[in-house]
């Protein structure tokens, strides 16, 4: 069934200015997450919003990052501050560190030195007077874990030249056949010999040589022959090395524990990963990856790699697809899943601002799934913006993984001249998007006469109006918890544009933004959405018409049941190339009475077989027959509104 829990419901309407939410439905279920820690939502039957709505528990405040930079740290200096956050309202902070506007981008130099004894002990101070005020204390990998600087991870040994990455890069050649010299190197991980027709490859003619051999020998005729090499990349994190989560964990996280004493444990809270820098490219590799891959798989990946540089025929697209999802599901049980779970079994928050801020579907691989280990996947958005994409990628992977928060990182380099005005609408809007935890950039430690100023403004005390913003932080204070309560509810899943991206970049980008055109359609036709993944979409459930086992009311409509979502309809945007697992759960869902509508281009491949797959053309043929019910919209280069109307119109919204 979609969800076995008992329910009861409570209908919300917060109106954000001139924008409206015109209906939050928050459900609040007898199960799930539970309060873990400060800040992660309660979803016990016995949840009195209303009243914790009024009054807040902890954890659901503004955290700002605390730039401890510009001047020596001093104890009764940093006290008073935190007094002053206290008096606030703040529920915590985060500790950050800058870089050099030169050099390289290096953790600027500081006064005690970044985990030193002097360090510590300033730490442990604020740690204990933190936990006296109730308030948590954090710290950011900004500058100190990326890979390739004289920073902290390098120091303690986590980024260090035995955790480099290997990245995969193809050679080709052109010959006539007979014997020739191999020279490949020793970096090389295969070597295939593919025959050549005016010029272009055979399909199926792919012959595996020896890549460390000295000599090869072909039948005379025209051949390519394709040499990939898995070379070292210096400056690289690799997240396929067993050992890097656990390296983080035991060398920065473990430190924290081991530092701190027990009366001030409940204190630690609120890490974050800023602009997290790892291997950089999209084809890396291990010494344990062709294995890996063949059990996963089923077959040998090394003669098939040359598949990830050019068009080898209809099976590209299926090495393709398996690559990267073998290439994924490492890179999560080897770096993201460990240092998650490091976190969320201890109740603390764990947020994040990856380079794309959501907005590259490829980044670390997938973003979705790499992003979903975070208790509060987020974004950064400077200035005075309020991005939808970002939002509501976040959110989605909130939604969708029943993470409790959704982290904005707001509003560097606005300005001094920022006013609570342009603060609290641009806040809206993001909180209207997706949000649920507000974190304001600017918290200067000392602007040291101005010399320091890292990304201004300081949004704290330093500000004329900071005597006013205890409202501003309660009223953030309050949606942050209403928010985060309950189930998100959404009446359609847009597929996250992943496949197009990995199978043909090109093709993928308008793919990618017939996503992003067709979100902003819907939100401006008040109709709400979330993206969805192929891992949510294969774990669905399809509740049909007229069934009660939702967690809502009995609908004309059938469902797809995820984590707490119950979608009426399903949007392909543009899905040339799909998980085959995706193809069949839409049909189950339009054939259930489900509606599926597809923008653009129709699968054509996918990673059961490649493409020109009869399986797949039959499948599409049934999905999108005439009297099936489902849609196919042919828009301009991007959807146009009338896309979003036609989607109301399916789902009798």
């Amino acid at each position: 069934m979609c969800n076995r829990r008992k329910k009861t419901e409570a209908l919300y309407q917060v109106s954000f200015g001139t924008a409206t939410c015109l209906a939050a439905l928050l459900t609040v279920a007898t199960s799930g997450l539970g309060s873990q820690g400060a800040g992660f939502p309660s979803r016990g039957p016995d949840a009195d919003i209303r009243r914790a709505f009024v009054t807040p528990p902890p954890g659901y405040g503004e955290v700002p990052f605390w730039w401890w930079t510009g001047e020596r740290l001093d104890k009764e200096r940093l006290l008073w501050q935190l007094e002053q956050l206290h008096k606030a309202g703040i529920p915590g902070t985060q500790i950050n560190y800058a870089h050099t506007r030169s050099d390289g981008w290096k953790t600027e130099t500081v006064e005690p030195p970044i985990f030193s004894e002097a360090w510590w002990d300033v730490f442990v101070f604020m740690a204990k007077e933190s936990a006296k005020r109730g308030m948590g204390i954090g710290m950011s990998g900004y500058t100190l874990d990326w890979p390739g600087r004289d920073n902290l991870f390098r120091q303690l040994g986590i980024t260090g030249d035995d955790l480099h990455a290997r990245v995969l890069s193809a050679a080709t050649r052109d010959v006539t056949g007979g014997r020739m010299p191999a020279g490949p190197g020793t970096d090389a991980v295969s070597a295939t010999a593919f025959e050549l027709k005016e010029g272009r490859i055979v399909p199926g003619t792919a012959r595996s040589l020896d890549p460390q051999a000295a000599q090869w020998e072909l039948p005379q005729g025209a051949w390519r022959i394709v040499t990939v090499t898995a070379a070292l990349r210096p400056a690289t994190l690799d997240p396929l090395n067993p050992e890097s989560g656990q390296r983080v964990i035991k060398r920065f996280f473990d430190r924290f524990l081991a530092r701190t004493p027990p009366e001030a444990r409940s204190a630690l809270n609120y890490f974050f990963q800023d602009e997290l820098r790892l291997a950089g490219d999209k084809h890396l590799w291990s010494t344990e990856f062709a294995a890996q891959f063949k059990t996963r798989k089923g077959y040998d990946v090394r003669p098939k790699l040359a598949a990830l540089f050019m068009d080898i025929g209809p099976e590209t697209a299926k090495v393709r697809l398996d690559f990267n999802d073998v290439m994924v599901s490492l890179s999560e049980a080897y770096y993201f899943k460990p240092i998650f779970e490091w976190h969320n079994s201890r109740g603390m928050i764990y947020a994040c601002d990856p380079a794309s801020r959501g907005r590259d579907p490829m980044e670390f691989g997938d973003y979705m799934r790499a992003m979903r280990w975070y208790t509060a996947p987020g974004f950064d958005t400077p200035g005075s913006s309020a991005d939808l994409i970002k939002n509501k990628v976040g959110s989605s992977i909130a939604h969708l993984y029943e993470r409790p928060r959704v982290w904005v990182e707001g509003y560097h380099s606005l300005g001094w001249q920022a006013s609570p005005t342009v603060l609290f609408d641009s806040s809206n809007r993001n909180f209207l998007y997706g949000t649920t935890l507000l974190n304001l950039h600017g918290l200067y430690y000392t602007t040291f006469g101005g010399w320091w100023e890292w990304a201004p403004p300081c949004y704290h005390f330093r500000m004329p109006y900071w005597r006013h913003m205890p409202v501003f932080f309660k009223y953030f204070e309050r949606l942050s918890y209403l928010l985060s309560q309950g189930d998100h509810v959404a009446d359609v899943a847009i597929i996250q544009p992943h496949e197009p991206l990995v199978v043909d970049p090109a093709r993928g980008k308008a793919a990618q933004s017939c996503a992003y055109t067709l979100a902003a359609d819907l939100i401006a036709q008040q109709i709400d959405f979330d993206f969805i993944d192929a891992e949510s979409l294969a774990r669905a459930e399809i509740v049909p018409p007229g069934e009660s086992r939702t967690r809502l009311r009995p609908d004309t409509h059938a469902r797809l049941c995820v984590a707490g979502e119950a979608y009426r309809a399903l949007v392909l945007p543009g899905m040339f190339a799909i998980r085959h697992a995706s193809l069949e759960k839409a049909l189950a869902f339009q054939q259930a009475g489900g509606r599926v509508i597809a923008l653009g281009e129709l699968p054509e491949a996918t990673d059961r077989a490649g493409s020109d797959d009869p399986q797949t053309a039959a499948l599409v043929k049934r999905l999108f027959a005439p009297d099936s019910g489902a849609l196919h919209w042919t828009p301009p280069p991007a959807p146009q509104p009338a896309a979003a109307h036609a989607i109301r119109a399916l789902i009798g919204t």
